[in-house]
């Protein structure tokens, strides 16, 4: 399982490898910001920076 940005739930989703029936590589690139980054995404799972 992986988790990432949901364009179409317009929300973080937790994703299984197992249940992607179709993969398509585009030229289009996800730009992070605020709301959408990785660390927007630690802290609302509540997880502690590992340093």
């Amino acid at each position: 399982m992986f988790s990432a940005w949901c364009e179409l739930r317009q929300d973080f989703r937790t994703f299984r490898f197992d249940r992607i029936a179709l993969l398509t590589v585009t030229n289009e690139h996800f730009i992070a910001d605020e709301d959408t980054s990785l660390t927007a995404f630690m802290e609302r799972e509540g997880c502690e920076e590992q340093v």
